[in-house]
């Protein structure tokens, strides 16, 4: 198969980079972390990383591991509450180290449950006996972040302020170091509710919940297609998950090419980055989900929707005597956000009254693309900027280079073992990769 020239060049590229400075083949150990003791998680068996970049706050990790069974009943679950586990990742004379909270997913006690004397006092197997255990990992900051309640009562102020002041408060309170120091927060810009509320009363609520109830709320809305709130190491990210259109202006964007599965197989370098720029080979399975139309008919293209201001009298034409004339202009709002070919379009009536446009935009906002997933071998996927924008380039029929523009809005990533022996501890990274992407296909520059 002849390959479009852009794509073959990449291609080339990859294969004429020196694999030993950045094929991604690496060992990893892992530190438990006790409040009066480091403990060895022995023969890491596995290592996963969940980003629901639209869905969950922060990265899900989970590691597994072996121990002697004395070590774990004795040594680790009587301190559960108050562990960190330190995985470190070694590529030639270079070593990456990420700390995280840590909690056992398999916390039973037996000696607790009496059933058989014979288990009363495990350390006494732990010279002929090792036991399988798996801990869920998460970011240190976040979990600090995820306990804090917020409440507040703010007055003149617009709602990215709001927000900002919010979110920097508790994390400057973080007593972080290094690589988990509290950085900042990142507010994609422009949002789309820009007016000035007189007052933004915030009931207590949990801090990680902020975003979403600033976004859902009726009286408020902050973006018109979706919004996320994403932690990660030391900063929070703000974004509208279902945008389209944000790839010229964005700080780092990635190019994600489908390279045909047939051809090949795998790549051992199969990313490259520049300032700006992440560049993925894709060379795996994929896969598209496509439920746009089934949407437009069951939920409709858009809405009809009363504006509570009008129902209070606070929107109209003014008279002398304080009182206002409450035009259907003031008070109906009809938006739509995408068209059926056939023209048969299903634009239904919101019942409850509502200041919020952006909250029913973003219900709409799943019509304007589709998600596409797509495996990535010999990954890097901490390269991956939550909330990131995409440019997604694939082989149409004709063998011409097409693409389609959107989000990252998932990455799913394992570490591998590069050989059949697990205790020749080498390892690769392989992910899969979830974009959102728009309906219109544009093709790209030869």
């Amino acid at each position: 198969m002849e390959l479009p020239k852009p794509l073959a060049n990449l291609v080339a590229y990859a294969g004429s980079i020196d694999q030993g400075k950045s094929e991604r083949l690496f060992t990893f150990s892992a530190m438990i972390i006790a409040p009066t003791e480091q403990i060895p998680l022995i023969l890491p068996t596995g290592f996963a990383r969940l980003a629901l970049f639209g869905i969950n706050h922060s990265d899900d990790c989970r590691i597994k591991g072996q121990l002697q069974p004395g070590v774990y009943q004795n040594r680790v679950l009587p301190v559960k509450d108050n562990l960190y586990i330190e995985v470190t990742e070694r590529q030639g004379y270079s070593q990456v180290m990420y700390r995280f909270r840590a909690i056992p997913l398999h916390d039973s006690s037996a000696p607790m449950a009496g059933n058989n004397t014979a288990l009363a006092d495990l350390s006494t197997k732990d010279d002929i006996n090792m036991v399988e255990v798996e801990f869920q990992l998460m970011d240190v900051g976040f979990a600090e972040l995820r306990t804090v309640t917020v409440a507040d009562h703010l007055l003149m102020t617009t709602l990215d302020q709001v927000l900002h002041y919010q979110l920097t408060k508790y994390g400057e309170k973080l007593t972080l170091t290094g690589g988990d120091k509290f950085r900042g927060v990142d507010i994609e810009y422009p949002f789309d509710n820009t007016r000035v509320f007189k007052q933004v009363v915030i009931p207590p609520m949990p801090l990680i919940k902020l975003c979403d109830f600033l976004q859902q709320d009726e009286q408020f809305g902050f973006y018109s297609r979706g919004m996320a709130s994403y932690y990660r190491k030391g900063m929070w990210y703000v974004f509208p998950p279902l945008k389209i259109g944000r790839y010229d202006s964005a700080r780092k964007v990635a190019n994600i090419y489908a390279l045909p599965s047939n051809v090949f197989p795998t790549l051992k370098n199969s990313w490259f980055l520049d300032d700006k720029v992440l560049t993925i080979l894709s060379t795996g399975e994929g896969h598209t989900t496509d439920g746009s139309d089934i949407h437009k008919q069951n939920h409709g293209s858009g809405k009809r929707v009363i504006s509570s201001d009008a129902i209070m009298g606070e929107t109209g034409k003014y008279y002398a005597k304080g009182q206002a004339l409450t035009t259907r202009e003031d008070s109906l709002s009809e938006y739509k956000t995408s068209e059926r070919g056939s023209g048969e379009e299903h634009i239904p009536f919101h019942s409850t009254p509502t200041n919020n446009l952006c909250k029913l935009l973003s219900q709409n906002a799943y019509t304007d693309g589709s998600v596409v997933s797509r495996t990535w071998h010999n990954s890097r996927a901490n390269e991956i900027v939550p909330g990131m924008p995409c440019r997604f380039y694939f082989m149409n029929g004709s063998e011409a280079l097409m693409y389609r523009e959107g989000t990252i809005v998932s990455v799913r990533s394992e570490y591998q073992s590069d050989t059949e022996s697990v205790g020749d501890g080498a390892y690769r990274e392989h992910s899969t990769i979830e974009l959102f992407l728009a309906n219109n296909v544009i093709p790209a520059e030869q």
